[in-house]
C-alpha cells in the first residue's frame, strides 16, 4: 500500500490524519467518515506482513495451483485482461512465479472475509481508491501546500510546476524526446561532440608522460586505456524515439483535459503494460533505457565508454555559435570530467576490458591518486554540506574528475585556439578576456538551486558536492583562473597552497 502499514503509534496517527485530509480535500463528504475509518483499519490489517525480514524462496506454479492457493480471485480473467494488452500471443504459456505461498493464502482468506461482510466490496473499493490517491500525492501532484524546504528546487521554482513538468515527462517520454532531438540536435552536433571528445583525449594522453609520480608502465597503461575509450554521442538513431512512441501504450487510452485522476490511472496502467511489453518482446530499440533528452553524461566502467546525452546541448551548457572558450568551458569540462573517471582511483584498477588489475604498479597508481585526493578532501571539507562525505572514495573520485577535467578542457581549448589562429598568439588582453569566458561558462554550467530537504540529503547521499562548491573548489586550484581574474595571491580564490591533483 502507498500508506505505510507497519508504523509506530505516533507515526500511524499522523498517517491516519493524512488519510482523512487527503479524502476530504479530494471531495469525499464528511458524512462518509465512518466508511473511511473502516477502510483505513482494514487496510492496515491487510497491509501487515507475517515476517517481512524473512527470506522467501520463489517457486513456479501452474494457473490451477495458483487458483487453489487463492480461489477468491479469478486468475484466468486477471491474466487475460492484463496480458492481452501486451500483444504477446503466447502469454498462456508464460511461467507463473510466486513467493510466500502461505502468506498469499492467508491474505486471500482475509480478503474473502471482508467480502462476506456487509458493504465489504465497497470497503475494498474505498481502500483501492484511497491507495491510488495517496500514490498520486506522494509521486505526482500534491494537493497540500508544500513548504519551501520540502521543495526539490529553490523557492523560485514552485513545487506544483516542477512536479507537473516531471509527470509530463514520465507520461510521454518518447514523444518529448522525439520533438527535442529533432529541434535541438543533428549530425553536425554529433560530429562536434565526438571531435571535442577526441581532442580532450589527445590533451590528456599528451600530458600523462609529464606526471612525475608515475612509472613508465602506468603511464603507458593510462595512455592506452584513454586511447581505447569510446563515446556514445547524443543518439544512435534519430528515429529511435519515433519507434518507441509508436509502441507506447498510453496513446491507446483516452486522455482528457478535464479529468486528471482518470488520466493518471491510464498513465500508470500504460507504464505497467509497457514494462511487461519490454520484458516479453525483443524490441529494438527497447522501450526501457535512458532517455536521450536527459541533461546527463556519465562514464560506463564496464564499457570504457562515456555517454553524452543531447539534453546537454542547450544553454548555458552549450551555445550553437559559441566560441571555443564557451564550449570547452561548459560542455568540454563535462566531457573531460567523465573521461577522467576512466583513470581515477578505481579506474586505474581496471583495464579497457574491465579486467581487474592487481599488480603492484596498479595498486601504487591508485594509492597515489588517493593521496592527491586527500588534499582535496581537506579543502572541500570546509564547504557547506560536504564535511560528512569529503573523505569518501566516491566523493574523492568526483572532486578529482572536476579538478583534472577542468585542467584538461582548458588546455584543449588553448591548444585549439592557437591551432585555428594559425599559431598567431592573442595579445594579453584578448587572452585574458577569452580565459574569463572559459571560466564563466564553466561556472554557469554548474548553477543549481535546492530546497533545504534536498540539501540535507545531498550532504550524505550524493557523491558530488554542491554545484557552487564544485565550481569554487576547482577554480581555487586553478592558477589560470587566478591569472584571468587577477586574484591576488593569498585571496580566497587564489590561496598560496593549492591542491595540484593532476
Amino acid at each position: 500500500f502507498a500508506f505505510q502499514t507497519d508504523l509506530q503509534k505516533t507515526d500511524m496517527d499522523k498517517s491516519e490524519e493524512d488519510y482523512y485530509k487527503l479524502a476530504f480535500e479530494t471531495g469525499v463528504p464528511q458524512s462518509q467518515i465512518l466508511q473511511l475509518t473502516d477502510a483505513f483499519r482494514k487496510m492496515i490489517r491487510l497491509g501487515r506482513r507475517s515476517n517481512p525480514k524473512k527470506q522467501h524462496l520463489k517457486e513456479f506454479v501452474t494457473k490451477d495451483e495458483l487458483q487453489s492457493i487463492c480461489p477468491q480471485i479469478d486468475w484466468s480473467y486477471i491474466l487475460d485482461k492484463v496480458l492481452q494488452e501486451t500483444g504477446y500471443v503466447k502469454y498462456h504459456k508464460l511461467p507463473i512465479i510466486i513467493e510466500r505461498r502461505n502468506e498469499l493464502r492467508q491474505r486471500c482468506a482475509e480478503y474473502r472475509e471482508i467480502l462476506t461482510e456487509i458493504d465489504g466490496g465497497s470497503t475494498l473499493r474505498t481502500i483501492a481508491i484511497m491507495d491510488f490517491l495517496r500514490e498520486q500525492q506522494k509521486n505526482t501532484l500534491n494537493v497540500h501546500t508544500f513548504e519551501t524546504n520540502d521543495n526539490f528546487n529553490s523557492s523560485s521554482q514552485p513545487h506544483f510546476d516542477e512536479q507537473c513538468i516531471k509527470r509530463l515527462k514520465d507520461a510521454f517520454p518518447w514523444t518529448l524526446e522525439r520533438h527535442y532531438i529533432r529541434s535541438h540536435v543533428n549530425e553536425t552536433h554529433k560530429t562536434e561532440v565526438i571531435n571535442m571528445f577526441n581532442e580532450i583525449k589527445l590533451t590528456i594522453t599528451n600530458s600523462i608522460p609529464k606526471i612525475k609520480s608515475l612509472n613508465e608502465e602506468e603511464k603507458n597503461f593510462m595512455k592506452y586505456k584513454i586511447s581505447k575509450m569510446g563515446i556514445f554521442a547524443l543518439y544512435s538513431d534519430q528515429n529511435a524515439s519515433q519507434q518507441k512512441e509508436n509502441l507506447s501504450t498510453v496513446f491507446q487510452y483516452p486522455i482528457r483535459e478535464d479529468n486528471y485522476y482518470t488520466n493518471e490511472f491510464y498513465i500508470r496502467k500504460a507504464k505497467y503494460i509497457d514494462t511487461l511489453k519490454a520484458q516479453l518482446h525483443k524490441y529494438n530499440p527497447s522501450l526501457t533505457g535512458s532517455l536521450s533528452r536527459l541533461v546527463s553524461a556519465y562514464y560506463a566502467t564496464d564499457e570504457n565508454r562515456i555517454y553524452v546525452y543531447p539534453g546537454l546541448l542547450q544553454p548555458p551548457l552549450y551555445y550553437e555559435n559559441g566560441s571555443l572558450a564557451s564550449k570547452f568551458g561548459a560542455l568540454g569540462w563535462i566531457i573531460s570530467h567523465e573521461i577522467m573517471h576512466g583513470i581515477g582511483i578505481q579506474g586505474v584498477l581496471y583495464d579497457e576490458n574491465q579486467n581487474k588489475r592487481t599488480s603492484f604498479n596498479a595498486l601504487l597508481s591508485s594509492g597515489l591518486k588517493h593521496l592527491n585526493a586527500l588534499c582535496l578532501s581537506r579543502q572541500y571539507g570546509y564547504y557547506s554540506y560536504t564535511a560528512l562525505k569529503a573523505f569518501r572514495t566516491d566523493t574523492q573520485e568526483e572532486m578529482l574528475a572536476d579538478n583534472d577535467g577542468l585542467k584538461a578542457s582548458y588546455h584543449t581549448y588553448k591548444r585549439l585556439l592557437k591551432k585555428f589562429s594559425n599559431n598567431v598568439s592573442q595579445d594579453n588582453h584578448e587572452s585574458l578576456e577569452s580565459d574569463r569566458l572559459f571560466f564563466l561558462s564553466s561556472a554557469q554550467a554548474m548553477c543549481g538551486h535546492h530546497g533545504e530537504v534536498i540539501l540535507a540529503q545531498n550532504a550524505v547521499a550524493m557523491p558530488h558536492v554542491l554545484e557552487k562548491f564544485r565550481v569554487i573548489g576547482a577554480f581555487v586550484n586553478s592558477r589560470r583562473f587566478a591569472r584571468a581574474y587577477g586574484c591576488p595571491v593569498g585571496s580566497p580564490m587564489n590561496p598560496v597552497t593549492k591542491c595540484d591533483a593532476w
